[in-house]
């Protein structure tokens, strides 16, 4: 596939795409059923709030995440598409541009709704936004094959990889310290790793409980800087929007399962969690 996305024209290679992604959907049973369950719910709770139900299939919603795997991969590579980054005007980015342009060290908190991957390469559309350090936690004992291709063909050197199953006491200090020099750091905050034990947060995601991990939040209270809710998600054909939200002082759990739902009724395709996401909390 590599081969072809760089000696191909984009037509070809998106031919081809559509043919990989066709047999992911093929032999993805779990995936299928975790994406039609996701739709019966998110469409549930849309007629309890009086909008009109979504129509999808789970051939399209898991195209939508093979799309947004190869958009990341584009965006940091050879950029055919040309994507493009637009700001949500009504979230908070006038305040995260302002702590950003003074230097300030930034907790974000972010999730598998949408691709905040390809920020890394996109942000840079955004005069205002000078060069930052990025530290991003990331599961990386899944999709180990994506993982190391992205890693080798997408590389940026001011974003560093630090594995979510190694954290401890010292992660949090080292965290603390890069903060505290102006960087950022980001941690996704919808999921609970398999190889991560721990406290667990109990909350309502359309209508049905949810877990979140507990330790995620401790972290980003225990960093003393600002925190701020982040996702980028694809809104029109080679367009991402960026949606930011400051995490208040208290509440902040509430306020990000907030944040996450007003993205999903929004934006239903760019919903990432192909697992039984909503029989994770035993209440279901």
């Amino acid at each position: 596939m590599w081969t072809i996305y760089r000696f191909c024209p984009l037509w070809l290679f998106r031919g081809a795409l559509f043919i990989v992604g066709t047999c992911i959907w093929i032999f993805a049973g779990p995936a299928r059923k975790a994406s039609c369950a996701y739709r019966d719910v998110l469409n549930t709770a849309r007629k309890k709030r009086g909008l009109q139900p979504v129509s999808f299939t789970s051939h399209a919603h898991i195209m939508s995440y093979v799309t947004a795997l190869f958009d990341k991969v584009d965006a940091a590579a050879l950029c055919k598409q040309k994507l493009r980054l637009e700001i949500d005007q009504k979230g908070d980015f006038s305040l995260l541009l302002k702590r950003i342009q003074a230097k300030e060290g930034i907790f974000f908190l972010c999730s598998h709704v949408g691709s905040i991957e390809i920020l890394q390469s996109l942000y840079t559309q955004v005069r205002a936004f000078p060069p930052r350090i990025m530290h991003a936690f990331q599961d990386t004992t899944q999709s180990q094959i994506f993982f190391e291709f992205y890693r080798k063909h997408c590389h940026d050197p001011n974003v560093f990889i630090h594995p979510t199953d190694e954290i401890d006491m010292s992660t949090a200090a080292e965290m603390k310290s890069f903060l505290e020099k102006g960087e950022l750091v980001m941690m996704a905050a919808d999921r609970i790793s398999k190889n991560v034990s721990g406290r667990q947060e109990k909350v309502v995601l359309l209508d049905k409980y949810i877990s979140l991990p507990h330790g995620a939040f401790t972290f980003a209270r225990l960093m003393e800087s600002p925190i701020f809710f982040i996702a980028c998600i694809k809104t029109a054909p080679n367009t991402y929007t960026l949606f930011t939200r400051q995490a208040p002082i208290k509440g902040i759990v509430s306020a990000y399962t907030s944040f996450l739902e007003e993205l999903i009724l929004n934006y239903p395709l760019a919903f990432f969690q192909f697992y039984d996401y909503f029989g994770s909390a035993s209440d279901n």
